[in-house]
């Protein structure tokens, strides 16, 4: 699943693609020293990895439980 508010995507526009993910400043967190830049997507049953950059999610780095999406989500 990957979110985005109205108010950001009015102001960066839509991805289109996956491969546009990378374009974009994506939320990615940090946990036991290693970024997790490599969103795993399924596009028509087909799993595919694509690799983000963006703001560091501080609250997930510290281990804060109640940071992000408990469902597995990516932000943008």
């Amino acid at each position: 699943m990957l979110v985005a508010s109205p108010e950001w995507i009015a102001r960066h526009g839509e991805p289109q693609t996956l491969e546009e993910l990378s374009q974009h400043n994506a939320l990615i967190y940090i946990l036991r020293g290693r970024p997790f830049d490599r969103w795993s997507l399924s596009l028509d049953g087909v799993v595919q990895q694509q690799k983000v950059s963006g703001t560091v999610d501080e609250r997930r780095r510290r281990g804060d439980p109640s940071a992000g999406d408990r469902r597995g989500g990516h932000c943008l």
